[in-house]
């Protein structure tokens, strides 16, 4: 499967997280893209607090878990 159909599913495990209020918004100018997709090459953002990190990890391990990357 091409990678930017995998990286899809994850950016919009991450909206929905943002959505339900799970992560804080970034900057109140920027909008809630916290995925940058780059060849094979992904940077996550997120604001360095602990609950939001937990809730990254939970992300991440569900997303590993579904796709086997």
């Amino acid at each position: 499967m091409p990678f930017f159909l995998v990286m899809d599913v994850l950016n919009s495990l991450f909206v929905k997280a943002g959505n339900e209020g799970l992560l804080q918004p970034l900057s109140p100018r920027v909008s809630g893209q916290r995925l940058s997709l780059y060849a094979d090459d992904v940077a996550l953002f997120i604001k360095p607090l602990e609950e939001e990190l937990q809730i990254t990890r939970d992300i991440l391990k569900v997303f590993g878990d579904a796709s086997g990357l």
